[in-house]
């Protein structure tokens, strides 16, 4: 009986492996920039604060306050209407 367990256990254990053999490659898509060095410019316009109304376009990744966009916010208290489109 103990025997026939093993034969089946490894018969699993073998299963799984060789699916895995199979699987599909992930591939990633970066819908911007992968880091500060490698960026890419998207259109951006900020609705409140510094710059507010114009279309322009920053590199992303990136925060719009450091490209000179809306205002800085310390908290998190709520009172930050702007909004980046």
């Amino acid at each position: 009986m103990m025997n026939k367990m093993k034969h089946i256990l490894m018969a699993i254990l073998m299963g799984s492996m060789l699916s895995t053999l199979n699987a599909q490659q992930t591939i990633v898509q970066y819908l911007s920039g992968t880091d500060k060095d490698h960026t890419i410019n998207w259109n951006f316009m900020c609705t409140g604060g510094r710059n507010s109304g114009s279309w322009t376009t920053i590199p992303v990744p990136s925060n719009w306050e450091m490209q000179g966009f809306g205002n800085y916010v310390y908290s998190k208290d709520g009172k930050d209407p702007e909004q980046g489109m």
